[in-house]
């Protein structure tokens, strides 16, 4: 991936129509700007995020590129109770009713609400998965064995 080409083609358009509202966060503007132009790009229609924070940065811009891309999507949040709820309202001061109710939210722990989710949406449908959560070692281990080798492992067997 051209990362250069990416910000060249979508640099402005977030510059003037995206980074003037964006919340406060701890998420850096070049990271925002990358992740922005990626969707742009690939233009998916299933996005998961997994973990979010309540002022909802990251959520504003996947859901602004979303809607941006003019196509049907849902757009699906999953964090601990109490937070993705935040972030939904949050993002629901800068979007009509009609784009949030594309956005679903899986609110408890991760591995029940991803098989929800599995239930609703078969997971091998993701065109995109953002995972912004605790990044500290112990959690990316725990991540990586409890989350995304199971859920990689479960696809692969129902082949």
């Amino acid at each position: 991936m051209d990362v250069k080409r990416l910000i060249d083609q979508y640099g402005q358009e977030f510059e003037t129509e995206v980074f003037p509202c964006l919340p406060d966060s701890q998420y850096g503007n070049l990271e925002s700007l990358i992740l922005y132009s990626i969707i742009r790009n690939r233009k998916p229609q299933i996005v998961t995020e997994f973990g979010t924070e309540t002022k909802g940065r990251s959520t504003y811009i996947i859901h602004k590129a979303l809607e941006k891309n003019e196509r049907i999507f849902v757009h699906a949040m999953f964090d601990k109770q109490g937070v993705v709820e935040e972030a939904l309202v949050n993002l629901s001061r800068h979007f009509p009713s009609k784009s949030i109710q594309q956005t679903w939210i899986l609110s408890g722990p991760i591995e029940y609400t991803i098989e929800i989710f599995d239930r609703l949406i078969p997971l091998d449908r993701i065109n995109f998965a953002f995972i912004d959560a605790d990044h500290g070692c112990d959690f990316t281990k725990w991540y990586v064995e409890r989350i995304i080798k199971k859920y990689r492992l479960s696809r692969l067997s129902k082949e």
